[in-house]
């Protein structure tokens, strides 16, 4: 199985269903190589947590809520996050939710390896989305132009052929996509695609943690960017 992950690069944000069935979530961090996945569950989803490198997964805890569920993650990954296109507090109820992003700013990405991590789709900056959802019996690849645009299909294929799916979606947006990549090369990529060239040859690990110490991330979806149309 193609282990994907998409790098939104401050290009925008992962945009979530925010209604049942919900998707498997991964996100993989790129300052300590770890992803940390969410699964639904018969009563809620259970988070579980790896090394990028490694095969087998460690549980971390259970959450009842979808909503804390993603920002939980997005706390774990020092990810961004909006709700109705806007930085919630942990206060804020589930009740009112319309749309919810994750946004990994230059931290990382999400994983996506098969198709239970469907639907999900990209909002960017421009306001334009895409995004992959099941259909009939395969999967397609759709495009948004914007909040107030129907979707149109722009490929079709096979469910074993998702992550040509994922690599045309980040092609199509600017964004980058890696395959069964370790995490420092995650950490050279974010940075090669800004032209931080001299950052960009497998930094070290002190290296990284003091960048993102001293030079914390600024998300690129601020206020100033309207809240995206549902996914689904």
């Amino acid at each position: 199985m193609t282990n994907s992950i998409l790098l939104p690069c401050n290009r925008g944000s992962i945009l979530l269903p925010v209604e049942a069935p919900y998707p498997t979530v991964a996100i993989a961090n790129s300052t300590d190589g770890e992803i940390i996945k969410s699964m639904p569950t018969a009563d809620g989803f259970v988070q579980l947590r790896r090394d990028v490198q490694d095969n087998e997964y460690d549980h971390v805890s259970n959450v009842s809520s979808w909503r804390t569920n993603i920002v939980t993650l997005a706390d774990q990954g020092n990810f961004r996050y909006r709700q109705n296109g806007e930085a919630p507090s942990l206060a804020d109820s589930d009740a009112s939710i319309r749309t919810l992003e994750l946004d990994p700013v230059d931290n990382g990405g999400v994983v996506i390896e098969n198709h239970c991590y469907l639907p999900f789709g990209v909002y960017l900056t421009s306001a334009v989305s895409y995004r992959i959802r099941r259909y009939e019996d395969g999967i397609v690849l759709e495009r948004r132009k914007d909040n107030f645009y129907d979707w149109t299909h722009i490929k079709y294929t096979s469910i074993n052929e998702l992550h040509t799916l994922v690599s045309e979606l980040a092609d199509r947006a600017k964004m980058v996509c890696l395959e069964q990549p370790h995490h420092t090369d995650i950490q050279a990529a974010i940075e090669t695609h800004h032209g931080c060239t001299q950052h960009a040859q497998n930094p070290s690990d002190q290296e990284r943690l003091t960048r993102r110490l001293t030079n914390p991330p600024s998300t690129g979806m601020n206020r100033t960017i309207p809240a995206p149309a549902p996914l689904m």
